[in-house]
């Protein structure tokens, strides 16, 4: 995969998950005080982001075409591939908020970080567990989505051997 497929297939959907929080903002401001609100939107939104992060770790993972593609085979391609994955952080523009949506992933079981286990709960069960559907959930997995993101350009630039330097994607981040 190019830089350009990379940017049509993922980055351009990425950022349109990333507008759709942006836009989420103008009414629920992205703080601390508000990480407990949920709504509609807010698992809707966080379905999508949870939904695009077992798409794009289906695509960076090398693992046994036989394996079970889901979030426990994916943290431990992680773990094994990439050191200090718990201590990664993800700075929130415009905002005084830094993110860690992979910490204790070394120590706990994949299924326990909480936004992924959120994002289950609420596709699974959204009557008993709507509040999991909430602003803290929803940041910190499009924190990770954007981890994944990142990590993915890098790992393709990387199999490319050469000095094409496709690591950055066309549009930054907001």
């Amino acid at each position: 995969m190019d830089s350009e497929k990379f940017n049509r297939i993922f980055w351009n959907y990425y950022s349109m998950l990333e507008d759709n929080v942006v836009n989420l903002s103008r009414y629920v401001d992205i703080r601390k005080s508000n990480f407990k609100t949920c709504s509609n939107e807010i698992i809707s939104q966080l379905l999508n982001v949870g939904s695009e992060i077992d798409v794009i770790c289906k695509e960076i993972c090398t693992i046994d075409e036989n394996a079970e593609k889901k979030m426990k085979t994916y943290s431990k391609w992680f773990i094994n591939n990439f050191d200090d994955i718990d201590s990664v952080k993800i700075f929130v523009r415009n905002t005084d908020l830094i993110l860690q949506p992979f910490e204790g992933w070394k120590k706990t079981k994949s299924e326990e970080l909480p936004w992924w286990k959120a994002y289950n709960s609420v596709k699974h069960n959204r009557s008993n567990n709507f509040e999991q559907g909430n602003l803290k959930n929803l940041i910190n997995a499009l924190g990770a989505l954007y981890f994944f993101e990142m990590f993915y350009i890098k790992k393709l630039d990387n199999e490319k051997g050469t000095s094409a330097h496709i690591d950055v994607p066309k549009t930054p981040s907001k």
